[in-house]
């Protein structure tokens, strides 16, 4: 085992060694790390001088959640990368080692990465947190030893999560899978933020509200971990804190002997099935050249080849992830009430969380849609000599496009409908309110992705020229502000009338705003479906002059500029 450390750690070095440009970056991180940990300092030392005997459970039971939490994030892609995509592991596979130090020198060579560092920064936090608050001088040993318990019991987590990520995601596709965890993790870290500062008391912006966290069940090894912790702060032992070290001890030593064993059996079993797939997969060949080729449904066909192309590569979605900081200013205001009086109060949190994922998916749906044309690449040459029309290969696109984030729509107004109590009218309402801003920044989108499209093989995310992204931007906004009224009165539930109305006339709301919202629950139901039917003619009308202009750019040809 000692000899297959060595050599792990040989050919990384031989790698980094062979990129200046690598070493350079590590000498910058760790340079800014150090005022990193100066900032985290004074932080934990502020919120330390603020916590009471009533919230010093529960304040190291979601230390240690986010500890765990961030272990396993940013350790699947390594072990994902070092354990099943690298190309030495065939090898091993021929030389007379057993399987089981095959995994324990991966297991200790992955610790020296991610979860080091996130055990040496716990280790920080946790030390700094006890000298500002005062703690017992047996705080810091147990919690140094609960530390890394909790940092091996996340990397067990994250042994166990590559196994069905193995599954679904190609072995050559790690650099993706680190991008796209470390941007959520990145995006869990800013919620959590700014869960703390909604419930931070506005009278003390100092004192943090824990009643309104959500309790964490006292059967989680967390909440055995707060206590241990607790118990160890004020040096008052007693037999649950001895049977809570057991707990952990005992769990973390289960986890890791469960991973070892699962991985062992994956690795054997993936071997043997790779090879049995592959013959499997050459009968299946010699059935398939037999068949008749059968080709139906252009439109169809061109919107499955979007998906297939958008799926292919996960850097595909990180063009959503500038879209998506478009919500923060939102989630960061409490001009609508607090996050209990949006789950109290429907009619609040209704048009808040729709006026959020309008918004939000206005911009989204435009700016993927618009590098829609650019992802063809070359491929578009031989769309032009296929028996297919410019406007079966708009329209393919479009209902692709308009079906992933219907998808996406869908998921989310659940989610918030079960969250916020919301009623079955309501939520259908919110989703065709969502759906039909999604109609018209799609076509947007195609139609500037058709004007501006570019290609650079060196840059292949890059698919739009500066001006033609500005001018998308800023369509989107207009077209967003535009529809923004029609689409409230049209969509707001009668439920939420009367008392929006109420409260709209005590913040000083337009007043014909108000008289329209009054007069669509006076006029009745036919009306109401005739403001739906203008409105959605409206809207296809424009969908359409979109798609004819797309389709007319793509037919001239030359639509997309490749870049040297």
């Amino acid at each position: 085992m000692r000899l297959l450390l060595k050599n792990y750690f040989k050919n990384d070095m031989r790698v980094i060694s062979s990129k200046p440009s690598v070493i350079w970056s590590y000498i910058i991180l760790a340079f800014f790390s150090v005022f990193l940990l100066f900032f985290i300092g004074s932080m934990v030392a502020l919120f330390a001088q603020q916590i009471t005997d009533d919230t010093l459970i529960s304040s190291h039971a979601y230390g240690i959640s986010l500890l765990i939490f961030m272990v396993s994030i940013f350790t699947i892609p390594q072990v994902f990368n070092r354990l099943f995509s690298n190309r030495d592991l065939a090898l091993l596979y021929t030389l007379p080692i057993p399987t089981q130090k095959v995994y324990w020198s991966k297991f200790i060579y992955n610790f020296i990465g991610a979860p080091l560092l996130f055990f040496l920064l716990s280790t920080f936090i946790l030390i700094v947190f006890g000298i500002s608050s005062g703690a017992h001088y047996l705080y810091y040993p147990i919690g140094i030893i609960m530390n890394l318990l909790f940092v091996l019991f996340g990397m067990c987590i994250a042994y166990i999560l590559n196994l069905l990520l193995v599954q679904i995601i190609p072995t050559n596709k790690a650099k993706e899978l680190f991008t796209a965890l470390t941007a959520l993790s990145g995006l869990f870290v800013y919620f959590s933020f700014q869960f703390l500062n909604i419930n931070t008391s506005s009278d003390d912006l100092n004192a943090i509200d824990f009643s309104a966290f959500p309790a964490i069940p006292s059967w989680l090894p967390m909440q055995w971990g707060g206590r241990l912790l607790a118990d160890s702060y004020h040096n008052q032992f007693t037999g649950i804190t001895i049977l809570n070290v057991a707990l952990i001890s005992g769990l973390t030593i289960i986890f890791i002997l469960l991973s070892s064993f699962l991985v062992k059996k994956a690795m054997l079993r993936g071997w043997i099935q790779f090879n049995e797939t592959a013959s499997r997969r050459r009968k299946k060949n010699k059935k398939i050249h037999k068949q008749k080729a059968k080709i139906s449904g252009r439109i169809y066909w061109i919107g499955k080849k979007e998906w297939l192309m958008i799926s292919r590569d996960l850097r595909e979605w990180m063009s959503l992830l500038p879209a998506l900081f478009l919500i923060f200013p939102f989630v960061a205001l409490n001009g609508f009430g607090s996050w209990s009086d949006l789950q109290s109060s429907p009619h609040l949190s209704w048009p808040t969380l729709q006026f959020c994922l309008v918004f939000v998916f206005t911009i989204m749906t435009g700016m993927f849609a618009a590098t829609s044309i650019a992802r063809e690449a070359h491929a578009i040459h031989l769309l032009k000599v296929l028996p297919i029309k410019s406007s079966e290969i708009s329209y393919g696109k479009y209902w692709m496009h308009i079906f992933l984030f219907s998808a996406l729509v869908i998921f989310m107004q659940i989610v918030a409908a079960i969250i916020f109590n919301w009623s079955f009218i309501s939520t259908i309402l919110g989703l065709l309110a969502v759906i039909y801003y999604l109609i018209g920044s799609t076509a947007i989108g195609l139609m500037f992705g058709s004007i501006g499209a570019k290609y650079n093989a060196d840059n292949p995310q890059n698919r739009l020229s500066g001006a033609t992204s500005f001018l998308l931007m800023i369509t989107l906004f207009f077209y967003g502000a535009l529809n923004l009224i029609p689409t409230f009165i049209v969509f707001t539930p009668n439920e939420f009338i009367t008392i929006m109305v109420e409260e709209f006339s005590d913040l000083g709301f337009p007043s014909f705003l108000i008289g329209l919202l009054e007069s669509r629950v006076e006029l009745g139901w036919p009306v109401y479906l005739l403001g739906i039917i203008v409105v959605g003619g409206m809207m296809y009308l424009f969908t359409w002059i979109c798609l004819k202009i797309c389709s007319k750019n793509v037919e001239k040809g030359d639509v997309i500029t490749f870049d040297d």
